[in-house]
């Protein structure tokens, strides 16, 4: 508090060898742009190593509306090359689902172990939801096969191209479970915003409501949950489901707020 980087000996350096420090502070200029800065950099350590990190500058506001401080969240480039070999990896043992063109289950299993390094080394945190349509089978019995498929589509075009859930989501990425079942991985800093699980699931229920189908809105249950340090695969997907079904009884979204 009250030092600038530089001071500390810490530097951060961009592509062309500036050194952001001293001459463009990303929190200075998130203050002064009152938004949500990134920059991919080049961090010379206190241990003195050199890492290739995202970096992430926000505002925090006061309760009259005043920018009261900035805050920086930083993550190893490394880590997302790392998942993005994955994904790659992946579509080559044909995982792809052919009619909505998101990924299968299968990726789920390819990937997990980097999202739990990920909440393991505190690095981001990985919120989870899994959708399940209602009345997809009247629909597909009533209107037929062909409108069902359509209603799959555009779900699955929902869930990969038009989810923004807000500046503070690093990326996100859509699977189609089974069925009409679809599951989803969002990956969030540490230091996410109060109730971002809740405008997750808030915007997923929004977006669902704008296809529609023959009889109406299309509706669905959604359940979301954030992994827990340390945890199996099997214990996060049991605990999202039971949300899901929670919200297909009850009719409304449902969040396990216990560990937000």
């Amino acid at each position: 508090m009250g030092h600038h980087c530089h001071e500390l000996g810490l530097k951060h350096i961009d592509d062309d060898g500036n050194n952001l420090c001293e001459t463009a502070c990303p929190l200075a200029e998130a203050i002064e742009r009152e938004g949500l800065v990134e920059k991919e950099i080049w961090a010379h350590t206190l241990e003195g190593s050199l890492k290739h990190i995202i970096i992430r500058s926000n505002p925090t506001y006061g309760e009259r509306g005043e920018i009261i401080e900035a805050t920086e969240t930083f993550t190893e480039i490394t880590v997302y090359d790392e998942l993005r070999a994955e994904l790659k990896a992946a579509e080559s043992l044909a995982i792809l689902d052919q009619l909505t063109h998101l990924p299968n289950r299968r990726l789920l299993d390819e990937i997990f172990p980097h999202l739990r390094g990920m909440t393991e080394r505190g690095e981001a945190r990985i919120f989870l939801v899994f959708l399940d349509l209602n009345h997809f089978k009247e629909i597909n019995d009533r209107f037929g096969h062909l409108e069902g498929d359509r209603l799959l589509k555009s779900v699955g075009l929902v869930l990969e191209k038009e989810i923004r859930a807000g500046d503070w989501v690093f990326s996100h990425h859509a699977l189609r479970y089974g069925g009409d079942e679809f599951l989803l991985i969002f990956i969030l800093p540490k230091s996410f915003p109060a109730g971002s699980g809740k405008a997750i699931l808030e915007r997923l229920s929004r977006l669902i409501s704008q296809i529609r189908t023959p009889s109406g809105p299309l509706e669905a249950a959604i359940g979301g949950t954030f992994l827990k340090e340390g945890e199996e695969l099997q214990e996060a997907l049991q605990r999202v489901d039971e949300l899901m079904y929670q919200s297909k009884k009850e009719g409304k979204i449902r969040l396990d707020s216990r560990n937000e």
